[in-house]
């Protein structure tokens, strides 16, 4: 049994080694979580300053294309075929799109109509649900119908602004 006695011996030898190694790697362990969370923080702060520019960014974008639209329709560039046009558009962007039972009610009930029949009001409201849509989600389908829906805003416009 020397041999054991022998083996015994020397990992007791060492355990004060060993000991000091486990406790270095604990505090530098904890170190690296202390790290660890604060990058965490900061990255998590970045990523709500980006959410917010892209939210911005789709805010831009709605803004900007109104003022072109309104543009257009104080220059009077829209044509009632254009708007035909634009407005069978929408209707094949929103067949599937998730809407409140209100919102599809006042969608297809302005869809329904020709496009000389929408009011200002209405088409006001048109373009502002799919903005909304867009703002809160993103959808890509709803900026298209909002692009679309904001140009027969201007025919509309066009149309109450030849009457003055």
């Amino acid at each position: 049994m020397p041999l054991l006695e022998d083996a015994l011996a020397a990992l007791l030898g060492q355990a004060p080694l060993a000991a000091i190694i486990l406790i270095v790697l604990f505090y530098e362990l904890k170190a690296v979580r202390g790290e660890t969370k604060a990058v965490r923080k900061e990255v998590g702060g970045e990523i709500s300053a980006l959410k917010r520019s892209i939210d911005s960014l789709r805010a831009v974008s709605l803004a900007a294309h109104r003022f072109v639209i309104d543009y257009m329709a104080l220059k009077g560039l829209f044509t009632m075929d254009e708007a035909s046009f634009l407005e069978r558009g929408v209707k094949s962007i929103v067949g599937g799109d998730p809407f409140t039972e209100e919102e599809m009610a006042f969608i297809r009930s302005v869809l329904s109509k020709h496009v000389d029949d929408i009011t200002l009001e209405e088409a006001e409201k048109l373009e502002k649900i799919f903005g909304e849509k867009w703002m809160k989600e993103g959808d890509v389908k709803a900026l298209e119908a909002f692009y679309r829906a904001s140009a027969i805003r201007g025919y509309v416009l066009q149309k109450a602004l030849r009457k003055r």
